[in-house]
């Protein structure tokens, strides 16, 4: 480390010169960055249920349609003429937006009668009724076929739904191409009453890419502005603030830049990326300088000062950079996409961060030192504290748990034993609607739908005959007859469609709207019949949600008003479970709660597995700086204790581990590590030779505790930042880093003197000639 400080002394020139010219070529390279909010990146491209979800999405064009819900409150509901009106005008304005394929409405919807010649197809509603008795035949057309009531009419009159589909070969940029148009032909029909609202799960990766462009340019300042105010009150000078934000600025713009040359989209992780970076990054530059003022106030030479910053606290800041490292590292064994990625990219920000710390600021300084007034006064402290007596307060209270170690491992073994408990509450859960605060737009609009509807959310039953004109066959569609009914029973499942409820109403007009002919065709032949009538009146292109052209895969749509995949994965085992049972069907399930599903499995696998790779890394690491298994033991304790109270009370509250809550404990342990390795590298610098044990541990307080406890609070109050995101993943990522930086500082300044002071480990060399009562 002398070598490099001093190499670095010599040539600042060079040393700026490289940051500058590739900080300018991976700043030009941010338009290349995208935003992928799709449902299916959170699982690999290669995983067979994405696979099998892309497929079927070519066929039935699942989830390639946005939903919009008009609803009126007042007597008569959607019977009014006036709001009829509205319908019929927003259908041919939605039909009009480019890359729309189908609108379904009331005034479009394939409705099935009988007429002389049979059968016919016709919209359900050809010009808008205009007296009492059109408006009764209309809900007696409507209440013919169950199919409407839920889907297209709310059952109790006062809600209607309209299906806008586009072309399913479709990207991110066309989905949020065709939403917004689709906002903007409804912004002139929102005066109402009737109230308009749009939802759907294009609506919800529409609203997820927004809202990640909103949060980058509302949060990033704001994490500045915060950073800037934590140095401020930490330094007291300009050179305390500009440097350490310089190092973070660097960060970010290498971290955002090499994704863009990459080709790797932001996502609802990834997108506070500038956020924790700015937040983690400033830690060791702000140690390096710590020392770096403090020293040359002092007296000493600044190429002394420097090359001593850098020798003595930047191996420190070198080993606690690395653990931060290796902890977000650790979470690129995930198969979970977006935090796979998130831990990379967190990994390679740090390292840059880290790299600046011990290059760029030393050849800074070096540069800038004319300019930089540092009183050499070895009387006048040039790192004036904020807060007046910290130095005291933090001797004190050295002083006093050392007093009452018996009581702090009391404590701490009871903290543990209680928040462990609530640690074993926790589940697994996604909903990808939950992203979103309860007073957005897009929540309220699911919470409507699932109202007036029979759900937002979607779970989809592909039953593959094997064969051509397969699904004809009476005795497959009868078990899927029953299988619809079963799934339709179960817990906050809406209802249920499929070809059944084409062919069931085909028979029932062509049996003169007999009740009792709303049935199956007995026979093959009657089937293929019946759909050739179809296809000679209507559409076939309307049956496309439901069968392929073969007639080979029917796919049974059952809505759900719950997003919840714990819920779902319940209905999921209980359908199979049915169906291997009972109708016997070969049927395999697809969907984007399928995939939640997946995710949240994913998601424990992962959990454990970054834990079991970055806690012994970690351990392994601070082992190797200190040449002591015990020094290691030592700085994870702490650690650990945060982390099992992070899961208690994610445990406790209620709160499902899912994307954002996943991060924590990783990230925890990457960042939280340092503080406990600065203040056993403090104690190992300061405590040999020392008379009086107590003594040497107050001294350590009063210079590594304040320089932690600014860490802790330039850290923590930048991660709180993310409080105010449009993401509930990222309000809850941000509060519990936050309160792990402070959980972790207090039980470094807490646990570790009385553990040093309690075993005297060999590791610090301590003299032998101290007192044992070092807390007098």
């Amino acid at each position: 480390m002398e070598r490099l400080a001093r190499w670095v002394w010599r040539y600042p020139k060079a040393v700026v010169g490289f940051y500058l010219v590739v900080t300018v070529l991976l700043s030009v390279q941010f338009p290349k960055l995208t935003i992928d909010p799709s449902v299916d990146v959170f699982v690999p491209r290669d995983h067979p249920e994405v696979r099998f979800f892309d497929e079927i999405r070519q066929v039935f064009g699942l989830l390639n349609f946005v939903i919009i819900g008009v609803v009126d409150e007042r007597d008569g509901g959607i019977y009014r003429p006036d709001t009829l009106a509205l319908v019929r005008d927003l259908t041919a304005s939605l039909r009009e937006i480019p890359d729309v394929t189908k609108v379904l409405s009331l005034f479009s919807f394939p409705y099935i009668e009988g007429d002389p010649e049979g059968m016919r197809v016709s919209d359900l509603l050809q010009e808008v009724p205009k007296d009492e008795d059109a408006l009764a035949r209309l809900r007696e057309r409507i209440g013919r076929w169950p199919l409407l009531t839920g889907t297209l009419v709310s059952r109790d009159g006062k809600a209607t739904a309209l299906l806008v589909r586009y072309q399913r070969n479709s990207d991110a940029e066309l989905r949020r191409r065709v939403f917004h148009a689709v906002a903007d032909r409804v912004r002139p029909f929102e005066k109402g009453p009737p109230q308009i609202f749009v939802a759907g799960m294009t609506a919800i990766e529409v609203s997820i890419s927004d809202a990640i462009r909103q949060d980058m340019k509302r949060l990033f300042p704001l994490v500045v502005a915060v950073v800037v105010l934590s140095l401020w009150l930490s330094f007291r000078r300009l050179v305390g603030v500009l440097l350490p934000l310089l190092t973070v600025v660097v960060a970010v713009l290498w971290t955002m830049g090499a994704m863009a040359v990459l080709r790797v989209p932001l996502n609802t992780l990834t997108g506070a990326l500038p956020v924790l970076l700015m937040a983690v990054g400033t830690a060791y530059t702000i140690h390096l300088l710590f020392h770096f003022l403090y020293h040359v106030s002092r007296g000493q030479k600044p190429e002394d000062a420097a090359v001593q910053a850098v020798t003595k606290i930047g191996s420190a800041v070198l080993m606690a950079g690395l653990t931060t490292i290796g902890g977000f590292a650790s979470l690129g064994v995930s198969q979970v996409v977006p935090i796979r990625t998130f831990g990379l990219f967190s990994a390679f920000g740090t390292g840059v961060a880290l790299a600046a710390s011990l290059t760029l600021i030393p050849a800074l300084l070096r540069l800038g030192l004319k300019r930089i007034r540092i009183r050499r006064e070895p009387s006048t402290r040039e790192i004036r504290s904020a807060l007046p007596g910290l130095d005291r307060i933090l001797a004190n209270y050295t002083a006093w748990v050392l007093l009452h170690r018996r009581l702090v491992y009391a404590a701490a073994i009871g903290l543990a034993l209680f928040f462990l408990a609530g640690a074993f509450r926790i589940y697994p859960e996604s909903d990808y609607i939950t992203h979103f605060k309860r007073s957005s737009y897009i929540r309220q609009s699911d919470e409507k739908i699932n109202r007036y509807f029979d759900g937002s959310s979607f779970l989809d039953i592909i039953v593959d005959t094997g064969e051509p004109d397969g699904i004809k066959d009476p005795d497959i569609l009868k078990r899927m007859e029953s299988l619809q009914a079963f799934a339709a029973t179960r817990p906050k499942v809406g209802g249920t469609i499929s070809l059944v409820d084409y062919l069931k109403r085909m028979n029932q007009v062509l049996n003169e709207e007999s009740p009792e002919a709303y049935r199956i065709p007995d026979t093959r032949e009657m089937v293929a019949q019946y759909l050739l009538l179809y296809s000679m009146s209507g559409d076939e292109s309307d049956l496309e949600d439901v069968v392929d052209p073969q007639y080979r895969r029917a796919c049974i749509s059952v809505r759900l008003k719950t997003g919840s995949t714990r819920h779902a994965a319940r209905i999921i085992e209980e359908i199979e479970r049915y169906n291997r049972d009972v109708t016997k069907l070969p049927m395999h399930m697809t969907a984007s709660m399928v995939l939640g599903k997946v995710v949240d499995d994913l998601t424990i696998r992962g959990q454990v597995e970054s834990l079991m790779a970055s806690v012994p890394v970690v351990l392994l690491l601070v082992s190797w700086v200190f040449r002591s298994f015990v020094g290691g033991l030592f700085a994870v304790l702490p650690l650990l204790l945060c982390m099992v109270l992070n899961f208690g009370i994610l445990g406790w509250a209620g709160i499902p581990l899912q994307i954002g809550t996943a991060l924590i404990a990783s990230v925890a342990l990457g960042i939280g590590i340092d503080y406990a390795i600065h203040y056993l590298n403090i104690a190992r610098i300061q405590a040999p030779g020392a008379a009086d044990l107590g003594a040497s541990l107050r001294a350590v307080a009063r210079t590594g505790g304040r320089a932690i406890l600014y860490n802790a609070m330039a850290v923590g109050f930048g991660f709180l930042v993310l409080v105010l995101s449009s993401f509930i993943a990222d309000i809850y990522f941000g509060a519990f880093i936050s309160l792990t930086m402070f959980t972790a500082s207090l039980s470094t300044l807490t646990l570790l003197p009385c553990l040093i002071h309690t075993f005297r480990p060999r590791f610090l060399r301590l003299s032998c000639k101290q007192k044992p009562d070092g807390a007098s």
